[in-house]
């Protein structure tokens, strides 16, 4: 959905104090990460994603693609998009306009008007919502559904740090073989590959499901809204529950390793 009204900062009323002060807040949270935003965005319009958080995570990942890396690394790194960089995110979106449509889209985009595009500003035009309303306490959000969301996304990232992690071992493990495909370290390398790709799916996935299993708790709490201490109570205790088998989970995971790694030094001893 792409926003289709002005997103000028909204003088609200005639007080210059006022207006001033969102301007101030408004700079606060775009000097913020990207992914901060993304969560600042979401707490805000927690009742619009209920279920669907993940659209905004995914969106800022994604966001983030386009960010160079020498924006990242200079002596006062940013996160914005540039205006070139911009017409590529929309360009892979699907949304591809001309120069000159792209600087349209920028002027009702750009709230601060540096000429750049923040995370938040982004999402807050493609989903057509007002600084005002982003300002403005959540209706119907309570504690526990905030609670609830902020747990969901934990899960959400460490299924992505997990994901992150598994891509970085396989490259290593390829840039081994790469060096010297012959080598004693080649073959070991060959054989965790292979260990890895032949891994069963749903013992990969099990992060997943239990990101999934937060997620669908929390669409329960948010789509009742009463927030309750009962229903707190059951959402501790089926996390409680989650992360014990999770725990065990990884236990066993981390003894099948052990002993795999075992087997794989001790076959590849017979080559030095």
């Amino acid at each position: 959905r792409l926003g289709k009204r002005s997103r000028q900062i909204p003088p609200l009323g005639s007080d210059a104090t006022h207006t001033m002060n969102i301007q101030e807040r408004f700079a606060a949270e775009t000097a913020k990460s990207a992914d901060e935003q993304a969560k600042a965005f979401l707490y805000s319009f927690v009742l619009e994603f209920q279920g669907n958080f993940e659209e905004v995570l995914d969106l800022c990942k994604e966001f983030k693609t386009f960010i160079p890396d020498w924006q990242l690394d200079s002596d006062t790194p940013s996160e914005e998009l540039e205006e070139d960089a911009l017409h590529r995110l929309l360009e892979s979106r699907g949304e591809t306009q001309t120069v000159a449509a792209v600087r349209e889209t920028l002027v009702e985009i750009d709230l601060d008007k540096n000429h750049k595009t923040s995370f938040l500003e982004f999402a807050l035009w493609k989903y057509s919502h007002t600084l005002t309303e982003f300002f403005a306490p959540a209706e119907g959000a309570t504690p526990e559904l905030l609670a609830a969301l902020e747990a969901a996304i934990k899960a959400w990232e460490k299924v992505e740090a997990e994901k992150a992690a598994r891509a970085a071992e396989f490259a290593r493990l390829e840039a081994i073989v790469d060096s010297n495909p012959s080598g004693v370290k080649a073959m070991a390398a060959r054989n965790t590959i292979e260990q890895m790709k032949s891994e069963d799916e749903l013992a990969r996935n099990r992060a997943e499901v239990t990101a999934a299993a937060k997620k669908r708790q929390a669409e329960r709490n948010m789509k009742s809204g009463d927030g309750g201490a009962a229903r707190a109570a059951a959402l501790k205790k089926e996390e409680a529950r989650l992360a014990a088998e999770a725990e065990a989970k990884r236990n066993k995971e981390k003894a099948e390793r052990e002993a795999s790694r075992a087997r794989l030094k001790a076959k590849s001893s017979l080559w030095e």
